[in-house]
């Protein structure tokens, strides 16, 4: 404080005895920051106010422009630009008060007084670049017959994603289908288009422009995701996306929402079930160069590690390739005829296969039973043994059903093969049905699950739909009644949903149990799945089959 006393000192004197103009406007310049940093935001604006007013340097003024926007955006209290609204009226900074106060009051869901402060605006500055805005919002509410509570759900119900919305769209159709009569009368859903021909940045901003609407359901791709992100942060609007899942989409805003099954929660879910509750330590990982494989990959040897696991070897493959001999060679795999070969060797010679280690050693070959004689062998089995507990292929169902009877054909057979949503296909069972006994893969939902929840969705889905939930039907499922039940709880407007989203913990959804992380994405149980019978199957135990 004492510095702040000195330099105001040294400003004023500059002020007073300094010939130069220039300096004169500077120095008051660097009052007006003094009081901006004592908080003292009225003489600041009056300050700034008066360098625009008097000032010539365009430097300063532009500064002092900047300076007045900033102190009524994000400094100034709800009371404080109350007083100033009435003191200043049409007078500069007046229109940047009144359309803070604007902002505030449709945050807030007021809508009697934002009204009033829109008719206000328009008429105290007809000719305001914002005033055709004020105009829209107001014919907006003129328009509307009630003002409940509204949830937007934007969604391409048109154009070539159409049907991608219209399974996130049946969704939320169901979760609102089973309310009360009471609660369809306090809450409504607006449904907006973002298909053929319609941009999202304009759906979403139409709808944030109504006060009664106080979140929204969508978009689902997420590059419309990042587009709107300038439009939430005017707006305040919170959004819940099922189905957007690029990497680190909801850092972006405080503003976005998520329960999509992204690539890292699938990564971290794995890592964490076979560490803590397979007890499966050393593992390997065979990933595709692409995108897809390399963040999975990425993620999973992170969560391992940092569990106190170890990624033995990690090797990639070419997502065209066929065979992967050279992949699983690399993995320690052997072929009958040169395993047998090294077991007779090894016999003849009286010696031991050697110990398995990281240092090259990643196999070796057992003699699992038979007779072994100087002038030869009689019923020898032999198999291989690896260093590793479990394999990671975070590819696609083509080629991992090309992949897994091939390292049977190597003898790697007695681990715990492990995959991602990418593996849950019939066409798997298809391709390579003899050779997954010992497989474990996620997804975010499951239709044939056993729980109670689920088959309940899941009856009430195919009766009114006549089809089954998909992945996405259920995560868009769960995400209305998130925001439903936020509204049912209190969240009367965009700041209390905002706040209730936030604290989402251990929500007992179709897709899962989810939390909300402090980033916006959740983190939430998978299903766990594995074949048996030439059927995918839920794993409900603590393990997954290992035969």
């Amino acid at each position: 404080m004492e510095r702040y006393e000195e330099a105001e000192k040294r400003f004023r004197a500059t002020i007073k005895v300094n010939p130069d103009v220039t300096h004169k406007w500077e120095a008051y310049s660097y009052l007006a920051r003094l009081d901006d940093l004592r908080m003292n935001y009225d003489d600041a604006l009056n300050k700034f106010k008066k360098i625009i007013e008097k000032g010539s340097d365009e430097q300063l003024l532009e500064h002092a422009r900047q300076s007045i926007e900033i102190i009524v955006e994000d400094k100034l209290t709800k009371q404080q630009l109350l007083n100033l609204n009435r003191v200043l009226g049409a007078e500069y900074p007046g229109d940047l008060i009144l359309k803070r106060l604007i902002q505030i009051y449709r945050n807030e869901r007021d809508i009697g007084n934002y009204q009033v402060a829109l008719e206000n605006f328009i008429v105290r500055f007809p000719d305001h670049g914002f005033s055709e805005e004020a105009r829209l919002a107001l014919q907006g509410l003129r328009d509307q017959e009630e003002n409940g509570i509204r949830i937007g759900v934007v969604l391409p119900l048109s154009g070539q994603r159409a049907l991608v919305g219209q399974q996130v769209l049946q969704g939320i159709q169901l979760a609102y289908s089973q309310f009360s009569a009471a609660n369809k009368q306090q809450i409504k859903l607006e449904v907006r288009d973002s298909g053929l021909g319609r941009d999202a940045t304009a759906v979403v901003e139409e709808l944030a422009r109504d006060p009664n609407v106080v979140g929204i359901v969508g978009p689902i791709l997420s590059w419309e995701i990042q587009s709107i992100i300038p439009i939430l942060e005017k707006y305040r609007m919170p959004v819940f996306s099922p189905t957007a899942s690029t990497s680190g989409l909801a850092d972006l805003s405080p503003f976005v929402f998520r329960n999509a099954l992204t690539k890292e929660l699938q990564a971290r879910f794995l890592a964490r079930y076979a560490v803590n509750h397979l007890n499966l330590y050393r593992l390997a990982v065979l990933y595709p160069t692409e995108y897809y494989g390399e963040i999975l990959r990425e993620d999973f040897e992170r969560e391992v590690r940092a569990l106190g696991g170890e990624i033995v070897t990690s090797i990639s493959y070419d997502r065209k390739q066929n065979d992967f001999r050279e992949q699983i060679l690399n993995l320690g795999g052997v072929p009958d005829d040169r395993l047998k070969w090294m077991v007779n060797r090894f016999l003849r010679r009286g010696a031991k296969p050697p110990h398995l280690n990281d240092k090259g050693n990643i196999s070796r070959p057992i003699i699992d039973g038979g007779l072994f004689s100087g002038s030869g062998s009689e019923g020898l089995k032999v198999a291989l043994e690896v260093n590793y507990d479990a394999i990671f292929i975070p590819g696609f169902y083509d080629k991992v059903g090309l992949m897994i009877p091939q390292f049977a054909f190597y003898n790697i057979e007695n681990v715990l093969f492990l995959g991602a949503n990418g593996w849950n296909s019939p066409e798997l069972i298809e391709m390579a049905r003899h050779y997954l006994n010992s497989v474990l893969f996620v997804d975010g939902f499951f239709p044939e699950g056993k729980d109670p929840g689920t088959k309940k969705f899941v009856e009430d889905f195919e009766k009114r739909f006549g089809s089954k939930p998909t992945v996405l039907s259920a995560q868009a499922y769960d995400a209305a009644n998130i925001l439903f039940q936020a509204v049912l709880q209190g969240g009367f407007n965009r700041l209390e949903i905002l706040k209730h989203l936030s604290g989402i913990e251990n929500y007992h959804g179709v897709s899962g149990v989810t939390t909300m992380l402090p980033s916006g994405d959740t983190d939430r149980s998978l299903v766990k799945l594995s074949v048996r019978e030439g059927r995918i199957v839920p794993v409900n135990g603590p393990n997954p089959p290992l035969d």
